[in-house]
């Protein structure tokens, strides 16, 4: 559903995937992944993206999820291109989910300047089993085709290798079968 108009103050959309056996994994964020949407909804995620978005924006979603009794098993928060998430932010996060719940960061990558997001790779290390880093802004590092021309906005071929990178979370790898993890560790070639 596109939201627009008087109620909004930007443009956001909120996509479940058509088939989900359980509760899906959730993604929230900002612009960037509103231009991915589509194709990180394909992946079996339910997007929840808006323009401008902060990470007090993602935490009162949580806070929500958590009133609800909603506790998808992963949970992306894919906001940091106007603001990286503070220590005190991605705390109050973590307190919102539940223990089994995996949270999930995308480090933002925008080209007019660039974004060092210390307190979310030291967050991973604290909590290394709870908290996973999505490297966005390495991955799509160099690969300004992926870009419109303000470099930080997804084209189509961008939309798609984000979404891949997203959906690498969800296949299984290793030995257990676990939901993958450790393909982000990996440096797989997703960047097709």
């Amino acid at each position: 559903m596109l939201v627009t108009g008087a109620h909004a103050c930007c443009i956001g959309i909120h996509l479940k995937p058509a088939v989900a056996v359980g509760r899906p994994p959730l993604a929230i964020g900002d612009s960037v992944l509103l231009g991915a949407a589509h194709e990180v909804v394909r992946q079996g995620y339910e997007v929840d993206a808006r323009e401008g978005r902060f990470m007090r924006h993602a935490l009162r979603i949580l806070r929500h999820l958590r009133a609800a009794h909603s506790h998808p098993p992963l949970i992306v928060i894919a906001i940091g291109t106007n603001m990286p998430p503070t220590t005190d932010e991605l705390q109050r996060a973590l307190r919102l989910v539940q223990p089994r719940q995996t949270l999930a960061l995308v480090t933002p990558l925008r080209s007019w300047s660039t974004l060092p997001d210390p307190a979310a790779w030291a967050f991973h290390r604290r909590h290394p089993r709870r908290v996973r880093i999505i490297d966005w802004a390495t991955f799509g590092a160099g690969h300004d085709s992926w870009f419109y021309g303000d470099g930080t906005h997804l084209r189509p071929s961008g939309a798609a290798a984000y979404a891949r990178l997203l959906g690498s979370l969800l296949r299984p790898v290793g030995v257990m079968g676990r939901v993958g993890f450790e393909a982000l560790d990996e440096r797989h070639d997703l960047r097709r």
